[in-house]
């Protein structure tokens, strides 16, 4: 009876699902998992085991309520639900939980969008071009940052796990960690030319780069390190170079693909190009700045009707 009920445990079977995502190499996954895990456990008291068929409509909206009102926001509550309705629908599949139509339909599961965080195109000509010397730290920060727009908004956890093989002459081939999918990217003599200055891992490694942080030990705990590493100091070059911004990695994504929408391209070319899993992906990350062109012809349509100045579209 005792490990019938162990095999029925959410808690249980959750750190399965994160072990699994460890061998895996989806680190950044892993950890949204280990995230809502904890909270659960929270909202448990601090429970052992929960059988997953206390799982019901009433429990979700008293796990719902408990985020509320420990003040996560209404993305971060989504995120936790969708992980524990896609551990929930992968426990149905194993036998272990039973299947319940709409299980998850009174609960919150959308994505509101978020602050957009697209630079401009000057604010991106200033970042590639700085008027100013910059410290080496700095530097090296700016021109990672330049690299990761021009290889399409690369992911910083995407750049962080190269292999040296990854690299073949101009030519890019790696797997997306978020999503599993297989990218080739042809680096222009630009992007060679930072890829150059910062390739070569350490003695015995197989990295194409070496990304400074404070952390040792795993391979995930580096990585987190060197991410914080790195967002600190894009923050700091920021204020050197008078942005008014806060310049994090996800900027240069959000402005690759926000500069492809402004410039026309087919949003689907612009959707494969990021590796998206759905167009609907790529479109949230430049919504704004639709409603900002929007509005820019709108100002233009009413210009040539009172002026007769007609503007011609970018």
């Amino acid at each position: 009876m005792k490990k019938k009920q162990r095999r029925n445990d959410l808690i249980g079977f959750m750190h399965e699902l994160i072990s699994h995502l460890h061998a895996e190499g989806r680190y950044g996954t892993a950890h949204v998992y280990r995230s809502t895990l904890r909270r659960i456990i929270e909202f448990e008291g601090g429970r052992k085991e929960i059988p997953l068929t206390n799982v019901t409509t009433c429990w979700l909206n008293a796990f719902q309520n408990y985020l509320l009102s420990r003040g996560a926001g209404s993305n971060t509550i989504s995120t936790y639900i969708r992980m524990l309705r896609a551990t929930y629908n992968r426990a149905v599949q194993k036998g272990m939980a039973p299947y319940i139509p709409f299980l998850f339909n009174k609960v919150h599961t959308g994505v509101e969008r978020g602050k957009n965080r697209a630079l401009s195109v000057e604010m991106m000509r200033r970042i590639m071009k700085p008027d100013r010397e910059l410290p080496p730290e700095l530097e090296d920060a700016r021109s990672l940052f330049v690299l990761l727009f021009m290889l399409r908004g690369l992911c910083f956890v995407d750049l962080f796990f190269l292999q040296r093989n990854n690299l073949q002459g101009n030519v890019l081939r790696y797997r997306r960690h978020k999503t599993g999918r297989s990218l080739r990217i042809e680096a222009g003599p630009e992007a060679m030319e930072i890829i150059d200055k910062h390739a070569g891992g350490a003695a015995g490694s197989e990295r194409l780069f070496t990304l400074s942080g404070t952390a040792k030990g795993m391979e995930y705990h580096r990585y987190q390190s060197a991410l914080r590493t790195f967002n600190k100091r894009l923050k700091q070059l920021s204020r050197h170079l008078e942005l008014g911004v806060n310049l994090s990695t996800y900027c240069a994504r959000h402005s690759w693909a926000t500069i492809a929408n402004f410039c026309h391209y087919d949003k689907t070319l612009i959707c494969n190009a990021m590796g998206h899993s759905s167009l609907k992906v790529t479109e949230t990350y430049f919504q704004e700045f639709r409603d900002e062109e929007i509005n820019r012809m709108n100002r233009g349509i009413i210009s040539y009707i009172m002026q007769g100045e007609r503007k011609i579209r970018a």
